[in-house]
């Protein structure tokens, strides 16, 4: 069901996917399209909290099969209450046409506090 929903998303017949959620932090996927064999994702990091997130550095791998390449960070503070929205461009090389699989490290500062969090998409609960 995983696999046919992150296929789904890179046929465009769906928009978005939430990689991750958790402690006011979301980060979602956007597909932007797909030229040859890389597909260019938005990812949208979106603060729901009242506070100011800084220090965002988002780190992604891909398994060896593709190649990644990650646009900077359009800013590395998240603004609160999802006045303005974060984001970073990720362009994912497939030349086999695998399922995507993704790891990904996220951090953060909350009120000088640095909070980590790691994870994959699809997930491997």
């Amino acid at each position: 069901m995983i696999l046919q929903l992150w296929y789904n998303f890179f046929s465009s017949t769906v928009d978005s996917v939430f990689l991750f959620n958790k402690n006011g932090l979301q980060i979602k996927l956007l597909s932007i399209g797909k030229q040859g064999d890389e597909s260019v994702i938005n990812a949208v990091f979106i603060n729901t909290t009242p506070v100011t997130f800084t220090n965002l550095s988002f780190q992604v791998a891909v398994p060896k099969t593709m190649k990644l390449r990650l646009d900077p960070l359009s800013s590395t503070n998240v603004a609160p209450l999802n006045t303005a929205q974060t984001m970073q461009m990720l362009h994912i090389t497939n030349v086999n046409n695998n399922d995507i699989r993704l790891r990904f490290k996220v951090c953060y500062a909350v009120n000088g506090a640095l909070v980590e969090e790691t994870g994959e998409y699809p997930s491997q609960k």
